[in-house]
């Protein structure tokens, strides 16, 4: 007999499948490129451009023509490097990859994931920012749970982080995107996660996430 989480079935029931190799069309190259474009043009500040990664897109969408989820992910690879490849020409120069699906298969991460990503990443010239060394973004507070974490319990999972690297390497942040969250939870869940970094050795490093060095 079948059986399935709920949350395959639900995924399930919209997903959609690829049916041959992926490509980006002539006359689409450049889509996230366009939207980058239009939001900078509203500010001064530099705008930062985030799209998911090769595993994490195909962990959304369905198999039809690929045998393996590797396969599938060196083929969305490739778009993402046309993609970069566009943003780059225009200027963009702060440029994110997500990879969640990381944390829910490290398994296939260690496998071909990381290498995968590293692939994509090297396609960004040397002035597009990034990281010298790797830092970590630790979720202190769920997106999937209107329940609102405390100032302690947060302050808690960040002590328990420091155990295993320094301070300079670590990010707090949501653990993902907000946006279905009842505006209430999400206001009190930000605020929570900013009265507990609240110390003099707390630096800001942009308005949606805080570079921890020590928590007291």
């Amino acid at each position: 007999m079948f059986t399935c989480t709920l949350t395959e079935a639900i995924l399930s029931s919209y997903q959609r499948r690829a049916k041959g190799p992926v490509k980006v069309k002539e006359d689409k190259v450049g889509f996230v490129a366009d939207i980058w474009e239009n939001c900078q043009k509203l500010t001064d500040t530099s705008v930062k451009v985030t799209m998911p990664g090769p595993m994490t897109i195909t962990n959304t969408t369905g198999r039809r023509y690929f045998e393996t989820e590797k396969e599938s992910c060196l083929n969305l690879a490739e778009c993402l490097k046309t993609e970069i490849s566009e943003l780059v020409k225009r200027g963009c120069k702060f440029i994110q990859i997500d990879e969640p699906v990381f944390a829910r298969k490290p398994s296939e991460a260690l496998d071909y994931g990381i290498e995968i990503l590293s692939s994509v990443l090297k396609t960004m010239p040397e002035d597009v920012f990034r990281y010298k060394d790797t830092r970590i973004m630790l979720g202190v507070i769920a997106v999937c749970k209107s329940a609102v974490e405390s100032v302690p319990y947060i302050k808690e999972r960040i002590r328990e982080a420091l155990n295993y690297m320094p301070g300079d390497r670590l990010i707090v942040a949501p653990d993902c995107g907000l946006g279905l969250l009842p505006k209430d939870s999400l206001h009190q869940k930000l605020s929570n996660m900013m009265q507990a970094t609240q110390k003099r050795n707390i630096i800001k490093l942009n308005t949606r996430s805080l570079r921890c060095k020590e928590i007291c």
